[in-house]
């Protein structure tokens, strides 16, 4: 499982590459895939794929994807929450925090004055759950044999040319690629959102009934996300901090007695580091909760 894992890091670094800022050029937007009616979401005026980014020097491009002052201070909670998911740099978890996502998490929140501002909103909670109650795991799928045949040759020569050359072959063949680069897309804002819901400074803002009904969420949608290259991780994360959060005594218990548990719960590892058994029982204990809790309203 371990060796598993480790194949997963490098592969999805290797499917990275070339698009993990470009999700306007393959016309890919979750707010358009999940259609969550009317809201203040901020337009940002350049994006990626256009001729206009294109001929941005490093420095305006990160000043392109700052929020004005003006629209942060009259943004609603939940415009601002998708308009982070539309921010063209989101997925730079990816590249900053290969080893450690929630470590790219973090930069991709300290580079974006949108996600800053959203963390402090006291209804973050809130909004970050409805937004993921609102998007469904299965909107887009893959087809998996056409997907594996594409990955075979763009592995062929990030192995014998080495990585810009496998980055050329893709954009040489980018339309061949599109399908790809959506359903890539889908999966990391799915990702990103997952370890949005887990900080500390979100938890904190949700009422306990949230997160149990997140928690139950989460166990509903967890064979889906698990058949996604990064569904594994962090829809555990997220069950795991809920579960640390509530202060749910069988969790406690076992986060005092495994040291592999604490790591992960601290910050997992891509590179698996973390073992299959701790992935279970995290799964074994948010059914245990949501039983526990269940039984209780009942009386």
């Amino acid at each position: 499982m371990r060796s598993r894992i480790v194949l997963l890091a490098i592969l999805m670094a290797a499917s990275a590459l070339g698009h993990a800022e470009d999700a306007g050029e393959c016309g890919y937007e979750m707010y358009q895939v999940t259609s969550p009616g009317t809201l203040d979401v901020y337009e940002f005026p350049v994006v990626p794929g256009t001729p206009e980014w294109g001929a941005m020097e490093e420095q305006e491009k990160r000043e392109s994807y700052q929020i004005p002052g003006e629209i942060l201070d009259r943004i609603s909670t939940k415009g601002l929450a998708w308009t982070c998911l539309k921010s063209p740099r989101r997925h730079f978890w990816l590249y900053d925090g290969m080893a450690r996502p929630l470590t790219g998490v973090r930069s991709v929140i300290r580079r974006s004055n949108g996600f800053r501002e959203l963390l402090r909103r006291p209804d973050v909670g809130a909004a970050l759950f409805k937004m993921y109650a609102e998007m469904d795991p299965d909107a887009l799928q893959r087809d998996y044999e056409l997907t594996r045949r594409r990955q075979e040759r763009f592995y062929k020569v990030f192995r014998e040319q080495g990585p810009e050359a496998a980055k050329e072959a893709k954009r040489a063949a980018r339309d061949e690629w599109l399908p790809d680069m959506e359903f890539d897309h889908f999966q990391w804002d799915f990702a990103l959102l997952e370890m949005l819901l887990g900080l500390e400074e979100v938890l904190s803002t949700m009422t306990p009934e949230t997160k149990v009904d997140l928690l139950a969420i989460c166990l509903e949608r967890y064979a889906t996300r698990v058949r996604r290259d990064q569904g594994s991780l962090t829809i555990h994360l997220l069950m795991a901090r809920i579960l640390r959060d509530l202060g749910f005594r069988a969790f406690e218990q076992r986060f005092a007695e495994s040291a592999d548990l604490r790591a992960f719960v601290a910050g997992p590892s891509m590179l698996g580091l973390t073992e299959q058994g701790t992935l279970d029982s995290i799964r074994d204990l948010a059914r245990e909760c949501l039983a526990e809790r269940r039984k209780g309203e009942s009386r």
